[in-house]
């Protein structure tokens, strides 16, 4: 065939992140054994691995007017102008908001029922901006 290069293969990277506690608002949520993992694919496309958040304090409302709902900072996407949003639920199944700025601050909405329910952040995967970086503000956990 002319034009056809079969033996040309592409390889995929993927790099493998955890959040760092500083990108975590830990005055409201924290993560469940460790799970705050996320990937970069071939520098730059986003996609979530194993990230699950339990409320400080146990049940209650996170987000909303109860209180602010601001929870992780994650790689700013590129060219998102709004937010990426999704709907979850939670490990007792209870329904949670989601959304990611185009600045990528993460936001959270819904009710925690116990101390163990954890809700799992399985973000749409993004473009981000090259070389990565994550938003200064909001700063969480000044002392």
């Amino acid at each position: 065939m002319t034009g056809y290069q079969s033996d040309i293969i592409t390889e995929n990277r993927q790099e493998v992140f955890a959040i760092l506690d500083e990108n975590i608002n830990s005055e409201n949520v924290f993560y469940v054994d460790n799970k705050n993992t996320y990937a970069v694919i071939n520098e730059n496309l986003v996609v979530s691995i194993d990230i699950r958040l339990r409320r400080v304090g146990g049940a209650g409302q996170l987000g909303g007017t109860a209180s602010g709902g601001t929870v992780l900072k994650m790689p700013t996407p590129k060219e998102v102008r709004g937010v990426i949003a999704w709907t979850t639920h939670s490990s007792e199944g209870n329904l949670f908001f989601c959304q990611l700025s185009g600045l990528g601050v993460l936001a959270i909405n819904g009710e925690f029922t116990s101390d163990v329910d954890e809700v799992s952040i399985h973000f749409p995967s993004y473009i981000a901006k090259t070389p990565l970086e994550i938003p200064a503000s909001p700063v969480f956990n000044i002392p």
